[in-house]
């Protein structure tokens, strides 16, 4: 016998089936969506792209030597809030960006951060860097107390570069290994030079008391960006610096791939990411520049994952006229879904641009300027974006090579869209007779970004079941019998907005 009741909503249209053969019932929960939510599915969002921007300015005077990288994700002092970390020194958010910012010293000898990480394991964040002002090669760490108050230590050894300038120029962490062990990838400028290797700096189980190991991993080092990701989708993080990127071959040891990525001058600074949507990681890449003027020198691509990662990577050109990509930031701007590319120019008129990712509809990027620049105030190693307000719309920090003063790019636009979140519960479910529980699988998420919670209730059944987990995206639901049941997932988003699914 076959039972059906038809639940007639909005979008989408459900109905529950109850099998019964003899004494051994068949629960069957199926879903049908219309037509119309199918086709919607499969649409491009479209979000307003943020059009207001004030800059605001850390300092009235700028540093006496170069701050080699500016990080503005992370909380410092556990108030819940993101400061901004750069050089000697990290600003403590006063909640605003028009704020004032204090700036509070790291401690002596530490003198240009480069990374950021909870590297002793109790919940806050310490960091990395360099004695140097701004050129050096002796490394140190600084443990946070959870507050923003620093014990320096000189338990690292020293870099291996012997370039007239030495700094990191490229640094990425991770679990490279996938043991649990968090090591740090490092490149010193001028490595293609005086072929200095990659480094490979791993965090012991006491950080404090134990001398960091550091070990050579690449002899293929260009000396600039190093970015990581699964480049070739087999589970381990790989390392990718621009003409070539490092497969992680999972045992300590690391091969050399071409990409076929080149420019007219030096490849610099990179960001990864899906900007196609097929699966893989493709990279944005900025180049040198310097002073030069020619078009060829000024060009900024980003550049797609071929569907084997060994081949030569597709060069998508953006612009022919920025004058040193030197700042590249990828990060969905708009919230639309899809990341964008920011770039802050190092010569010429030190514009801010964005190149808003619109693959998806008119299959091309839309270049926005953020900032006309004009000001002498250029972008290195800057060009954050992250809601550093926590508004909910993404700001820019930035920071330069030749005026070297903190900036925040504030969004005024309140272009931010407010869309409700997406519940489902999971697929069909049927069980038989004496099997009594059963698991559904939820999903939810924010097109907005924000947070999201969960909440599972009982909508109908022949009795009220036994509910673990509800405030989860997956129930188990007990103690059932003969009969057919119904339970509805609602998911919240931060700005209390609801969405629900039933199963």
């Amino acid at each position: 016998m076959k039972n059906r009741l038809y639940l007639a909503g909005l979008c989408p249209h459900l109905y529950v089936d109850f099998l019964f053969s003899g004494r051994s019932p068949v629960f069957l929960v199926s879903a049908l969506l219309f037509l119309y939510h199918l086709q919607a599915t499969s649409q491009c969002n479209s979000t307003p792209f943020p059009d207001q921007w004030e800059v605001h300015q850390l300092e009235s005077s700028e540093f006496s030597y170069r701050l080699v990288y500016i990080y503005a994700d992370f909380d410092i002092d556990g108030d819940g809030l993101k400061d901004i970390v750069t050089g000697a020194w990290w600003y403590r958010n006063p909640g605003t960006a028009s704020g004032n910012w204090v700036r509070n010293t790291i401690g002596s000898p530490f003198n240009n951060m480069a990374h950021i990480h909870d590297f002793d394991g109790d919940g806050d964040l310490d960091l990395l860097g360099t004695t140097g002002k701004y050129k050096g090669y002796d490394l140190v760490w600084a443990e946070n107390d959870g507050s923003g108050n620093f014990t320096i230590h000189t338990n690292i050894p020293s870099g291996n570069t012997s370039y007239y300038e030495p700094f990191i120029a490229g640094i990425a962490g991770g679990d490279f290994q996938n043991n649990g062990s968090y090591q740090i990838a490092i490149n010193w400028n001028g490595a293609e030079t005086t072929h200095s290797a990659v480094q490979m700096l791993t965090v012991p189980s006491d950080p404090v008391n134990t001398e960091w190991p550091i070990e050579d991993i690449s002899d293929d080092s260009l000396g600039e960006d190093l970015q990581k990701g699964d480049i070739d989708g087999d589970g381990d993080l790989d390392l990718f610096q621009s003409r070539n990127w490092l497969r992680n071959n999972g045992d300590g040891t690391w091969t050399t791939i071409a990409t076929g990525i080149a420019y007219a001058s030096t490849e610099d600074r990179a960001q990864l990411a899906d900007f196609d949507g097929d699966g893989d990681l493709d990279a944005a890449v900025g180049q040198l520049t310097a002073n030069s003027t020619t078009s060829a020198k000024m060009e900024f691509a980003w550049w797609e994952n071929p569907s084997n990662s060994s081949q030569n990577w597709t060069k998508h050109l953006l612009a022919s006229d920025i004058r040193g990509s030197l700042s590249v930031f990828a990060e969905d701007i708009d919230k639309d879904g899809d990341p964008d590319i920011t770039v802050g120019e190092w010569k010429g008129d030190n514009r801010l641009i964005t190149f808003e990712n619109d693959l998806c509809d008119s299959g091309t990027f839309i270049r926005h300027t953020l900032d006309e620049g004009g000001t002498g105030f250029d972008h290195h190693d800057g060009a954050r974006v992250v809601d550093i307000d926590n508004d909910g719309d993404f700001d820019v920090v930035s920071i330069g090579w030749d005026n070297i003063i903190p900036r925040i790019f504030e969004n005024t636009s309140n272009a931010v869209s407010n869309d409700p979140p997406t519940a489902d519960a999971g697929s069909d479910k049927s069980i038989t007779l004496p099997d009594n529980a059963v698991t559904l699988n939820g999903s939810g998420s924010d097109p907005d970004g924000g947070s999201v919670s969960f909440q599972w209730t009982q909508v109908s059944g022949p009795n009220t079941a036994s509910l673990s987990g509800e405030n989860t995206k997956d129930l188990m639901a007990s103690a059932l019998v003969e009969g057919g049941y119904v339970f509805r997932l609602t998911v919240t988003d931060d700005e209390n907005d609801t969405a629900t699914d039933e199963v």
